[in-house]
């Protein structure tokens, strides 16, 4: 499916350059999460991040902190890698009531006391094994580290799959990244729409085989043709044929444009 971005998207999250125009200083450009569908990507059925879960006692546990209002004791845990670095977020659920939630730590403090409280649900698509899914994306606060400072970017994870064998081992859920990236780029009166999607499913958006779009027809649309993984995208070529070189180090806050690009 391709992702129509209309016109009143673009006006409401254009973008405005940190740095000065021109071609003496690098452009930064800010970046606003969306989270709704990611542009068109093929992905097969079971990519994402694989979270194996466990039964734990949620008392006292030095995972949990403080657990959230529950009187059950024991229940599943497991936990999700997020950020640059890696921080680990933790996920409780109870899998044994005859409704099933999950819970996440969504500032990774291992305190959930006033988490938000998701429902999920039995799928019909695997008949025969208990899988679960959740039909309202997980969200996250997830840090960025840059240097001397710390950037706290909203995350949003679908999470399509969650198999539970009642074995005591191997049960696991899968998420994946639903929240991309979107910028304008002004250049010599050229302006192109550009989407950055996690691609690995670990939240940062700037890994090699994540994605750059770049909407080169100004058609409003981010079509497969358009996208290239960041380890081939270092430069990007513009329709006037000018080619400007990109920096992602800072990428999930901005998205740099270096000086004298060609």
């Amino acid at each position: 499916m391709l992702l129509k971005l209309t016109l009143a998207l673009l006006l409401i999250f254009s973008s405005f350059p940190l740095g000065v125009m021109g071609n003496t200083m690098d452009q930064e450009w800010l970046l606003h999460p969306i989270h709704t569908e990611n542009p068109y990507i093929e992905e097969k059925e079971d990519s994402g991040q694989k979270c194996y879960i466990k039964m734990i006692k949620i008392r006292n546990h030095q995972e949990v902190i403080t657990p959230p209002e529950t009187e059950a004791n024991i229940l599943y845990y497991g936990k999700v890698k997020l950020g640059s670095p890696a921080k680990e977020y933790g996920m409780l659920l109870d899998l044994e009531g005859e409704n099933k939630f999950i819970w996440v730590d969504s500032d990774g403090n291992k305190d959930y006391s006033g988490e938000t409280k998701y429902q999920i649900f039995k799928s019909d698509r695997y008949p025969g094994i208990e899988v679960y899914y959740s039909p309202v994306p997980l969200a996250f606060l997830v840090e960025y580290h840059f240097k001397d400072q710390v950037f706290i970017n909203p995350l949003q994870m679908d999470l399509p799959y969650l198999l539970l064998q009642r074995a005591g081992f191997d049960d696991y859920l899968i998420l994946k990244t639903r929240t991309w990236l979107t910028t304008n780029l002004l250049y010599n009166g050229e302006e192109i729409p550009v989407a950055l999607v996690d691609l690995n499913h670990n939240g940062t958006f700037n890994d090699p085989e994540d994605m750059i779009y770049l909407d080169s027809d100004y058609d409003l649309n981010f079509a497969p043709q358009e996208g290239k993984i960041l380890k081939e995208a270092a430069t990007i070529r513009l329709k006037s044929r000018k080619r400007l070189k990109l920096d992602y180090q800072f990428v999930p806050e901005k998205l740099i444009v270096i000086k004298d690009g060609k």
